[in-house]
């Protein structure tokens, strides 16, 4: 590819990330106090977190055992970080920030 055609491409690529990213905001506007959306915010944080965790444990029967007790490690540090804080974001911040570190600083 040229330079041109990868600028071409990263431009579209962002305007269509941003168009994706923007849509909900714009199109559920008017709906801002509805009872359905006011229940996804809620329940929506959890659910993530549920997918998350079973996509680390499928990816734990590919992973080498060093591996697989870090990502087990960070799986249940998550998990308890939601218990206790209740907090999507921090949950998924300290689980990512304790196998991230177990990388680099263990080499697993």
């Amino acid at each position: 590819m040229t330079t041109g055609e990868l600028i071409l491409f990263f431009s579209v690529m962002g305007i269509a990330t941003f168009l994706t990213r923007a849509a909900p905001f714009v199109l559920l506007k008017s709906h801002k106090d509805s009872r359905w959306l006011l229940h996804f915010g809620r329940v929506l944080p959890v659910m993530i977190l549920v997918v998350l965790v079973g996509f680390s444990g499928v990816g734990l029967i590919d992973e080498q055992a060093n591996r697989q007790v870090l990502i087990a490690i960070a799986m249940v540090i998550t998990a308890l970080a939601h218990l206790i804080f209740r907090q999507a974001m921090v949950s998924i911040l300290l689980g990512t920030a304790v196998y991230v570190l177990g990388i680099q600083w263990l080499g697993w």
